[in-house]
């Protein structure tokens, strides 16, 4: 990098690190509100409800979903599979 200082290359290299971590923390809340609206709307089948009762039961488990735990969960599944 011709004419950049040291720390411009420096910066744009952590920006991108810390890029690349928020985008998997935002794949790993994506997966874990999918999974959590797909489990609750297939649960609300089997109970019976209606089609617009299943949704709403869906969309209460994202809204209702402890992030934390969830990123909790993914991250400590993905340090047994041998991923980073």
């Amino acid at each position: 990098m011709a004419g950049v200082p040291v720390q411009a290359g420096m910066m744009r290299g952590y920006q991108g690190k810390a890029m690349a971590e928020s985008i998997d923390v935002a794949e790993r809340v994506r997966d874990a509100c999918l999974q959590a609206a797909l489990a609750a709307h297939e649960d609300a089948g089997i109970s019976g409800l209606c089609m617009e009762g299943r949704w709403e039961m869906a969309v209460q488990a994202i809204q209702n979903l402890d992030v934390a735990v969830a990123l909790e969960g993914s991250r400590t599944k993905s340090q047994r599979s041998g991923e980073p």
